[in-house]
This record gives structure tokens, sequence and C-alpha cells, in this order.
């Protein structure tokens, strides 16, 4: 069942992803728009590898069965390597 959440409230659940892999999918419980959220800024694009992001990636997409997911830093995307960004490209490429 979807609960009717006010605006303020929708965002907080949205971005409720970049924090924890499971609020992803408590978020989806709740809301019925697509979540985003997962990748962490500095710790996994600037200062992760290639590898640590795909990992972090394909968690994401199986907790969120490849529904209704958006693949994101929940705030802008700092400057990163570009291994990195194509890490992130090719984990939505590969679905």
């Amino acid at each position: 069942m979807t609960a009717t959440l006010s605006r303020r409230e929708r965002l907080e659940v949205i971005l409720a992803g970049q924090k924890k892999l499971s609020s992803l999918y408590k978020a989806q419980q709740i809301f019925s728009g697509a979540v985003c959220g997962s990748l962490r800024q500095i710790e996994t694009l600037v200062l992760g590898t290639p590898e640590l992001i795909r990992s972090k990636a394909m968690q994401a997409i199986e907790i969120t069965h490849r529904k209704r997911f958006v693949l994101s830093t929940g705030c802008v995307i700092p400057t990163i390597p570009y291994g990195n960004l194509r890490a992130i490209c090719n984990s939505m490429i590969r679905i």
C-alpha cells in the first residue's frame, strides 16, 4: 500500500537512499515514484575505485529490483576521476 506523502516527505524519501541501501527498499515501499541515490559523493565517487562504484551500483539495482530507481548521488556530482564516471555508466549499461 502506498501512503500519501507531502512534498517534503516525498523529497526525504527520495533522498533516503543516499545514506543506506536498505533505505532505498524502504522508500520504495511507501513511495510510488522513483527513488534515487546510493552513490556517496566523496567516499565513493571521488575516493573510491571503479570496482567499488560498480559494486555499490549493482547492490542498489538489486535491492530495488531494477524498478523505479535512478542511480545517482543525491546532489551535485563533484569532479571525479574519468574511470569512476565510466564505472557508473557501465553499471547501468549492463542491466
